[in-house]
C-alpha cells in the first residue's frame, strides 16, 4: 500500500510536535516545504483549480448532504475574531463549536435577514456552515489557515465583487453583536461568534472524465473523518473510507470490492491523529505493510511533505542524526512551535 496522510496542525494537535514518533518519521524521510496551504496543496494534487477560488465549500457539500450541483458555494465558518491593539485577528478553535440550538438560532437569523439578497446559510451533516448564492460572485476568498493569527484586514476578499461581499461581513457582524446566541455565550464565559469566515468559493467543477486521467491514478480509496476527502472521493468516482485512526484502515479496507482495496495507494486525512496513529504508521513501514508513506502536514499558510520509503528505514545515521537534532526542530516546525509559545 501507498499511504498518504495528511495532517492539519492545530493547538489540539501541537503535542505531536515532541512525539519521538514523529523525530524517527523525519529521520527516514526526504523533506520538501511548500508555501501553500494544505487544502490548497491537495486540491491541486486532485485537478482542481483556482477560478479564482478554490471550490472546496461545492467539493465538500456534495458529500455533506447538500444539493451541491446548483449554483455557488462558500464555506461560511462561525469564528471569533480576537482584538488586538490596532486590528483584529482571525482565533482559533476554528471553526467555533457550538450547539444545535445555537447553530439553529443564528442561522435562522442570516437566512431571515438575507432573504431578498438570494443567501442562503446551510448546515450539512457533518456540521460545516455553507453559504449558497444563485450568482456567480468576481471575487477571491482566502482560506482560514493562511489568515489564523494574522490581521483579518488584510485576508478579505478581493475582486471586482469585493466591496459588496465585505459589505455582507459587516452586516453579519452587526447582527451577532446584539444576537441572543452571544448575550448567553457572555453569560456563560464562552468565546461569542463575533464573525463569519467565507472561504473556498466556486461551483461543483466539471465531470471526472473531462480531466486528465491522472488524477483518478494518484490515488484510488480516499479515508478519513473529513468532509472535504469524502466530497474528493464522490468527485472522482473512488470509495470512502469513514475513519478516525490509522488503525481502522487496514480493517475496513477489507470489507472493499477487490478492485477497490487501497493496495495501490490510499489518500487520508485525519483532524485529530494520536502518538498511536504515528506509532502505528511506522510499524507498518517496518513489516513493510506499507510500502511508501506520504505525510503532508499543514502549518498555517505552509505544508511540510514527508516521503518514506521501507528501505529508507536502513539509514540508523539518519535517524541519529534526528534524534539529537529534534529538539531545534526544523525551521517551519520551529516557526509553529513558537506560535504556541508566544514568540
Amino acid at each position: 500500500m501507498h499511504l498518504t496522510l495528511d495532517i492539519s496542525f492545530s493547538d489540539k494537535t501541537q503535542a505531536l510536535l515532541t512525539d519521538q514518533t514523529l523525530a524517527q518519521l523525519l529521520g527516514f524521510g526526504a523533506i520538501q516545504y511548500h508555501d501553500i496551504p494544505l487544502e490548497a496543496f491537495i486540491a491541486g494534487q486532485f485537478g482542481l483549480q483556482a477560478k479564482p477560488d478554490l471550490p472546496i465549500a461545492a467539493i465538500s457539500a456534495l458529500a455533506d448532504g447538500l444539493q451541491a450541483q446548483a449554483g455557488y458555494w462558500l464555506r461560511a465558518d462561525p469564528v471569533h475574531l480576537v482584538m488586538q491593539r490596532d486590528a483584529f485577528s482571525l482565533g482559533e478553535p476554528m471553526p467555533l463549536a457550538l450547539s444545535a440550538t445555537e447553530v439553529n438560532s443564528i442561522l435562522h437569523t442570516l437566512n431571515t435577514h438575507f432573504a431578498e439578497d438570494g443567501f442562503a446559510f446551510l448546515l450539512g451533516q457533518s456540521g460545516q456552515w455553507y453559504l449558497h448564492t444563485a450568482q456567480t460572485p468576481e471575487m477571491t476568498t482566502v482560506l482560514p489557515a493562511v489568515a489564523m493569527q494574522q490581521n483579518v484586514h488584510q485576508h478579505m476578499p478581493s475582486g471586482p465583487d469585493a466591496a459588496k461581499w465585505r459589505g455582507v461581513i459587516n452586516e453579519i457582524q452587526m447582527l451577532l453583536h446584539s444576537h441572543p446566541v452571544n448575550a448567553q455565550r457572555e453569560l456563560q464565559k464562552d468565546l461569542v461568534i463575533n464573525s463569519v469566515w467565507i472561504s473556498g468559493g466556486g461551483v461543483l467543477p466539471q465531470a471526472l472524465s473531462a480531466l486528465k486521467p491522472y488524477y483518478k491514478e494518484s490515488a484510488n480509496c480516499f479515508a478519513g473523518n473529513n468532509h472535504f476527502y469524502a466530497g474528493l472521493a464522490l468527485w472522482l468516482n473512488l470509495p470512502f473510507l469513514r475513519i478516525n485512526h490509522v488503525s481502522e484502515l487496514f480493517t475496513k479496507s477489507v470489507a472493499l470490492p477487490k478492485n477497490q482495496t487501497p493496495n495501490q495507494h490510499c489518500h487520508m486525512h485525519l483532524s485529530d491523529p494520536q502518538n498511536d496513529d504515528l506509532a502505528l504508521l511506522l510499524s507498518s513501514l517496518k513489516t513493510r505493510a506499507i510500502k511508501h508513506l506520504t505525510i503532508n502536514i499543514g502549518f498555517y499558510a505552509h505544508t511540510l511533505v514527508l516521503n518514506i520509503c521501507p528501505n529508507a528505514m536502513r539509514a540508523f545515521w539518519r535517524l541519529a542524526f534526528w534524534h539529537r537534532l529534534f529538539k531545534r526542530p526544523l525551521p517551519l516546525l520551529a516557526k509553529y512551535l513558537a506560535h504556541f509559545n508566544g514568540a
